[in-house]
């Protein structure tokens, strides 16, 4: 059985998205894709995941995101820090444990959710 400390490298929260076949959906994958592509020449070699285009079936595109939840902490940038998680994800401190293996919460591990409202007389916010 692989060590707390291989397993927890990998950790990772997900969430797929699936356009069923609708063309603004992949647009948007391809813009995706450009983007990534744009931004890999910044990243040291193997720091990025290439992108992929996944299908499922013929015709629909899946768009696949995801992000690690604990950052080893030789891989902190020079301005990133260990940020706690707060006591509604992590009641019994368990995430604060981990910390002691050479692993920490960023900015970058949290995921922040939001919602787009549109009101009946057509205002937009985010919630």
């Amino acid at each position: 059985m692989p060590s707390v400390t291989k397993r927890i490298k990998y950790m990772k929260q997900s969430v797929q998205l699936k356009g069923l076949g609708d063309n603004q959906f992949e647009e948007a994958i391809k813009a995706a894709g450009m983007v990534c592509d744009h931004f890999s020449s910044e990243f040291a070699e193997g720091r990025l995941e290439r992108w992929a285009d996944q299908y499922v079936g013929q015709e629909e595109n899946l768009l696949s995101l995801a992000n690690r939840i604990f950052t080893p902490v030789n891989e902190l940038g020079k301005k990133e820090r260990h940020i706690p998680l707060p006591k509604e994800l992590d009641p019994y401190s368990v995430a604060e444990k981990i910390v002691q293996k050479g692993f920490v919460t960023t900015d970058d591990n949290f995921v922040q959710y939001t919602r787009g409202v549109t009101e009946a007389r057509g205002n937009s916010r985010v919630r």
